[in-house]
């Protein structure tokens, strides 16, 4: 089938739609794809395909915009659920296309949508989680299109990607008419080349006939004594006038063959001349398209830092490479027929002039080779912290669609597992087919790719694959500094030739054991965020500037507790790993080093402690996620001062204000700071100063007795978030009622409730840090009581201490 037969036609449609964006809120998402630019209508119009046409996607715009799409997970096949959603929006599609066929007076539409219809309805009866699928990337598509737009015409000066997008687009349709010049000269060619076989034709003829001539006359000057003079003469006059008419016939037929053959030879001139332009554009084009695939995995690995990454980009790189693919399989036909030509009649070409069309033919195959090489992705990326023996899955794509007939050879995907070494090597192999080294054997390794016809999507999904033995080369390197990668192999028939083709992951740190996440985490972020472009392997810096340091921090701090860092935050930060005096105002001047993030020991006023920037970092992070998130999010938490800034703080408001702060000094934990009158002995009598005191860091394992906002609620004199922000306002929503206590649920009322007990005990725990007194021993039978339990008879007390690990749980690994 043909790109033609293929697409809806939309010209009918592009005609009534305005050339300059206009957006407006209250215009749908339809009426907002009728206002972009004509080159990324025709790119968004290209995906409808028959039987889901723009005709039908312009006719029940409101309906397909209002159903609720998003709510139907189209990957559940099986639920009943969202297989009942599903079939419910196709039926009300269904429906309202036949009311619209309809009330359709206008008979090519009418006849267009009905055949639709029955389509739709024999294609996706029975299978309405694709068509909704399928209805859901058509607005994605729009979505991310309009979207760009708006950007592009803010008053920020607008959207490079955008315009980038506009560009190729425009490229491609300009490539287009350049390729129908071309196959204009070979159609010229083959007509004139047609012409030039009858016209030899006819002259092979009359040379016959001259020759006939020839013999006649030759037969007439031997019998001329037989004959009569008169008819004699007669005779020969006959023979030679014909001689002399077919002699000049022959001649003029000389001069138009050679004119004929001058036409060809400039045909073949212009023909070169012309692909030698589409040529170098189709390598400039070729080099776009693969920085944009370069740029959308740039974004993906700094995905995995925590920065937004939009899936949508892929369809839209997809149609370029389809794009591409067409117009360079048509260049390679193209080729093909001229070397044709050449051979049923070979051409002189002028003196001095370079006939190159032999060696057009190789640097086609070389951009369809590179293109196909480039289209081979991995769209959904192994873990890049792998543990042994975990179960992980990856997806790897071919971005071309239904192009080049290659979906219908499915082929075998292989994974194998390198180390920068052996990847080295694999780039500089001249056969890499025949590569066979690997760091580690893996399971369930290699699927066979699927064409999805809906999606256009031809891929393969590598689910349940797992690291057996991991086998490290360099026994002196640091195992959470040693980088591996997973390549993934296969062949594919492109023509009568049989292509090899690879593409790696992002780089892998291979881990065994838990305790080496927290710095495998560093190594991989790092290289995320400052990989060299077009590096070699997996080069990174030794120091990056501290502006570029800040933007992964925070990005990394969001993703992981939905709220990023601050400038106060980062200024702090950079005081902390940089050791900075208070002179010091501005650090973008600044570079950090990796050893400095990663590897040295951080410097306290008290003295050198045993963790790094990173470590401490990373568990503030940690405790973060999982004990704070929501107090984070609020800004209930200061989090990143100094010790000397809160206390500043917090003489500056009246008493009973605190704050909290993560430590500086303990790993993974926050304090709570508060001002207060302290009374001192001076002489006989006692002197009442204000001073700012700070209670022993909470860690995970109190947040799994204890929330903070409760430990909060039970202290007296905690009165005011700093600054001057009532604790009941602030951490009221997060307080957690408790039967007997703030519930009207019915109890014994000669025993306090279990939660109230501990809540009690922990409190007055929680005062002799506030400078109250408190045995923190507990009766066991008081336990006893409180639990209403008869079988406890241990020992006479117990230790708080104890108690709590008897409830504690186990802290997850981030």
């Amino acid at each position: 089938m043909s790109v033609d037969e293929e697409k809806s036609p939309v010209s009918e449609m592009e005609l009534n739609m305005p050339r300059t964006p206009v957006f407006e809120k209250s215009r749908s998402l339809w009426g907002h794809v009728k206002m972009l630019p004509l080159q990324i209508q025709r790119q968004l119009l290209d995906q409808y395909r028959d039987p889901f046409t723009v005709e039908v996607r312009d006719k029940l715009a409101d309906l397909i915009e209002q159903l609720p799409w998003s709510e139907v997970n189209e990957e559940n096949s099986g639920n009943v659920e969202d297989e009942g959603y599903a079939n419910q929006m196709l039926e009300s599609v269904l429906n309202k296309l036949s009311e619209t066929i309809h009330s359709t007076t206008e008979f090519v539409l009418k006849t267009k949508l009905r055949d639709s219809e029955h389509k739709l309805r024999q294609r996706y009866m029975g299978n309405a989680l694709e068509f909704v699928k399928l209805v859901k990337s058509y607005l994605s598509q729009e979505e991310r299109a309009v979207a760009q737009a708006e950007n592009a015409t803010s008053a920020d000066g607008g959207d490079t990607q955008y315009h980038r997008q506009i560009d190729l687009i425009q490229r491609i349709e300009s490539l287009q008419g350049r390729t129908q010049v071309t196959q204009n000269y070979l159609q010229t060619l083959d007509e004139k080349f047609k012409q030039l076989i009858i016209t030899r034709q006819k002259h092979s003829q009359i040379k016959v006939q001259t020759q006939q001539v020839e013999n006649q006359l030759h037969n007439i000057q031997n019998t001329s004594g037989s004959m009569a003079s008169d008819i004699y003469q007669q005779n020969l006059m006959v023979c030679m006038n014909q001689r002399t008419n077919l002699t000049r016939m022959s001649q003029d037929i000389n001069h138009t063959i050679k004119d004929m053959a001058s036409q060809l030879v400039q045909i073949r001139l212009d023909f070169t001349e012309n692909f030698q332009k589409t040529h170098s554009e189709l390598e400039v084009l070729q080099q776009l398209v693969d920085q944009e695939v370069l740029s959308w995995n740039r974004q993906q690995r700094l995905a995995g830092n925590g920065a937004e990454f939009d899936t949508r980009a892929l369809a839209t790189i997809q149609n370029w490479f389809e794009g591409l693919a067409d117009l360079t399989w048509k260049n390679r036909n193209q080729v093909s027929q001229m070397e044709s030509f050449g051979q049923d009649f070979p051409i002189d070409v002028p003196q001095g002039i370079q006939d190159i069309v032999s060696r057009l033919r190789g640097s086609v195959n070389n951009i369809l080779t590179g293109l196909v090489r480039s289209a081979f992705i991995v769209e959904c990326q192994p873990p890049q912290i792998l543990k042994v023996n975990n179960k992980f899955t990856a997806k790897v794509r071919l971005m071309l669609g239904n192009k080049l007939k290659i979906y219908m050879d499915p082929r075998k995907v292989t994974a194998v597992l390198l180390s920068e070494r052996q990847l080295s090597r694999l780039q500089e192999c001249e056969n890499p087919h025949l590569f066979k080294e690997n760091s580690g054997k893996l399971l369930n390794d290699n699927g066979r790719m699927e064409y999805n016809e809906t999606t256009r999507e031809h891929s393969v999904s590598l689910k349940s694959m797992q690291l057996q033995k991991i086998n490290r080369a360099d026994r002196k390197q640091n195992v959470t500094e040693e980088k591996f990668c997973i390549v993934f192999k296969s062949t594919f028939q492109i023509g009568n030739q049989e292509q090899f083709v690879w593409t790696k992951s992002n780089p892998i740190v291979v881990i065994v054991h838990g305790s080496q996440e927290c710095r495998a985490m560093a190594t991989i972020m790092w290289d995320n965020q400052f990989a060299i472009p077009e590096r070699q392997m997996f080069e990174v810096p030794d120091f990056v500037p501290w502006p570029q340091m800040c933007e992964l921090l925070s990005c990394k701090f969001k993703q992981m507790t939905q709220r990023g860092l601050g400038k106060n935050d980062l200024d702090y930060l950079a005081h902390k790993i940089f050791q900075g005096g208070r002179d010091i105002v501005d650090y973008s001047p600044y570079s950090i080093t990796w050893a400095q993030f990663v590897k040295e020991n951080q410097q306290l006023a008290s003295g050198t402690v045993s963790f790094t920037f990173w470590d401490w970092f990373h568990s503030i992070m940690k405790l973060t996620r999982k004990h704070l998130r929501e107090l984070w999010q609020d800004r209930c938490i200061v989090g990143f001062i100094s010790r000397s800034k809160a206390e500043q703080q917090l003489l500056s408001v009246d008493n009973g204000n605190f704050l909290l702060r993560f430590s500086e000094s303990e790993l993974g934990g926050i304090t709570v700071g508060w001002v207060d009158d302290v009374a001192q002995q001076q002489g006989d009598e006692n002197e009442v100063k204000r001073e700012a005191n700070f209670a022993q860091p909470y860690e995970a394992d109190d947040f799994c007795v204890k929330s903070l906002a409760e430990r909060i609620k039970d202290v007296d004199k905690l009165v005011y978030l700093y600054p001057n922000r009532p604790k009941e306002q602030v951490f009221k929503k997060y307080w957690l009622p408790f039967p007997g206590r703030n519930s009207k649920k019915p109890h014994n009322p000669r025993y306090k409730h279990m939660g109230t007990l501990i809540q009690d005990i922990i409190a007055m725990d929680d005062m002799s840090g506030f400078g109250s007194v408190f045995d923190n021993t507990l009766n066991v039978e008081q336990i006893m009581n409180a639990m209403d339990i008869a079988h406890v008879s241990s020992p006479d007390s117990i230790q708080i201490d104890a108690f709590d690990e008897l409830i504690s749980e186990d802290d997850d690994i981030l």
